[in-house]
């Protein structure tokens, strides 16, 4: 599954005041196993490290190619159980094939913190972010995508 970067990058922190939280579908699931890591349920749980409670999405990016096709979605979802925002970053393109990928969740007053590394599914970093503002950012081969401004805040 994944292994986290060690690190933070104090460069990226948020700036900006609160926003609404979009909540979309709440996301239930199981542990995760090899096909359930083809789902954003799945995903959450292996590479959130979450293997319990609801996991709800507050936003998300379409990742595309300089040509305009579709690499892959960044998602932020949130576990209210463990007061984590985290990012995943499935790709679409080169599924299955190891590649280069990063995940980075930026939090207010604490920086951010990036998973990056070669990976066939997914890069995924959670971080605590109860009571603060997020942004994020993420990568697939030959582009990237993320929200510069904070929100998500509380």
């Amino acid at each position: 599954m994944k292994t986290m970067a060690s690190g933070l990058n104090p460069k990226k922190l948020c700036t900006v005041g609160a926003s609404t939280v979009p909540l979309s579908a709440a996301l239930v699931g199981g542990t995760a196993t090899p096909a359930a890591a083809h789902t954003l349920t799945g995903a959450a749980r292996a590479g959130c490290e979450w293997p319990s409670g609801t996991v709800s999405t507050l936003d998300s990016r379409t990742v595309l190619d300089p040509a305009g096709a579709r690499n892959g979605t960044l998602y932020l979802p949130w576990s209210g159980t463990y007061g984590e925002n985290c990012l995943v970053t499935p790709t679409t393109a080169g599924h299955g094939i190891d590649q280069s990928m990063s995940a980075r969740p930026g939090i207010r007053g604490a920086g951010s913190h990036t998973d990056s590394g070669t990976y066939s599914h997914f890069a995924a970093v959670s971080r605590n972010a109860a009571g603060k503002c997020v942004n994020f950012g993420g990568s697939i081969p030959g582009s990237s995508a993320g929200r510069d401004s904070c929100g998500n805040c509380g």
